[in-house]
């Protein structure tokens, strides 16, 4: 089959990355193409050539049409997290949960409600061992609906719903003293008026921060 990858190529976001790789490159997939660009892209790109496989993986960069992408693409299976999971949910592409420090499993329906607690990071959850991932491949493969997640995503990360949970939130909050945008501003303006080896940020923000403390 054809996976691809949706992510910012950000250090922080490597080890998982490479980690879905490595199970794509396990699996014998036909190919992995890889939307998405940042500061770490030639980790990746060493990455694939060390690992003679640059025939199999693709990069394309940054894309405004990843939705068009990913419905087109007749992938199998999408690896992301945050946003780039809704994405391909949305679209009705199965999507493997890529966390920081590894892959976190395919995602099935009944987990979208545990994995929002964390907004699709992934963080606190433990990584897929090589025979989990097979295990959830093979459901994947024969039972392939109980992975669809446009349903799911239209329902429950749609504006409307956001707001209004936003708006019930936001009533819980008990109120607090409003602290003066004047005294902040001062702060600003008398560094902004201070020779350049006079000020620094680390002591603006200190001053700041001492701003808070006093009106909260």
């Amino acid at each position: 089959g054809h996976w691809a990858i949706v992510s910012r190529l950000y250090p922080d976001k490597i080890p998982g990355i490479l980690a879905f790789l490595e199970f794509a490159l396990a699996h014998t997939v036909e190919s992995v193409d890889i939307f998405g660009e940042g500061n770490d892209l030639d980790v990746v790109r060493d990455w694939v050539n060390e690992h003679r496989c640059e025939d199999r993986i693709r990069f394309h960069g940054a894309v405004l049409d990843i939705a068009s992408r990913l419905s087109g693409g007749g992938y199998e299976l999408v690896g992301s997290m945050g946003r780039g999971m809704l994405e391909a949910g949305s679209c009705n592409v199965p999507t493997c949960l890529v966390g920081y420090d590894g892959v976190k499993g395919i995602v099935s329906r009944k987990r979208m409600g545990e994995l929002a607690s964390t907004n699709f990071s992934g963080r606190g959850l433990p990584n897929c061992t090589d025979d989990q991932f097979a295990a959830q491949l093979v459901k994947l493969r024969t039972s392939p609906s109980s992975f669809q997640l446009r349903r799911w995503v239209v329902s429950h990360r749609n504006s409307a719903t956001i707001w209004r949970e936003y708006d019930q939130a936001i009533r819980t909050v008990p109120p607090v003293t409003a602290m003066p945008a004047s005294a902040m501003i001062d702060v600003i303006r008398a560094h902004a008026g201070l020779p350049a080896d006079q000020t620094s940020m680390p002591t603006m923000v200190a001053e700041m921060a001492a701003v808070i403390a006093t009106h909260c």
